[in-house]
């Protein structure tokens, strides 16, 4: 038998445990949560242009605020960022063009 203190001791441990395991449990599920409500939304038509939007922040530096965009358009990959406002999403390419698109075109490609 096992003097009161150590049994103690061993109830304490296995408390601090269970709390450590339920914290990272809830962390995990949040995190993956968090990656599945991220959904990608884009939009492409017959000749192959295709506009994809992410949830990132965008590479320029300048653009503050503004999301990272996939943008192929006429066979070439343009670096864009995109930012909605108002019901419009408007892209603006590495080529200075920025372009204006119904939010309501975008379709939801993929989650995460």
């Amino acid at each position: 038998m096992l003097p009161k203190d150590e049994f103690d001791a061993m109830v304490r441990n296995t408390e601090a445990v269970k709390r450590w395991v339920i914290l990272l449990t809830v962390g995990a599920l949040l995190l993956f949560a968090g990656k599945v409500i991220a959904a990608t939304y884009g939009l492409q038509d017959g000749s192959g242009n295709k506009l994809t939007l992410h949830d990132e922040p965008c590479s320029i530096g300048f653009l503050k605020g503004w999301k990272r965009a996939s943008f192929r358009y006429e066979g070439k990959d343009l670096v864009s960022c995109w930012m909605a406002s108002q019901g419009v999403v408007y892209v603006l390419d590495d080529t200075g063009d920025m372009t204006r698109i119904p939010v309501t075109a975008f379709t939801k490609m993929q989650e995460g």
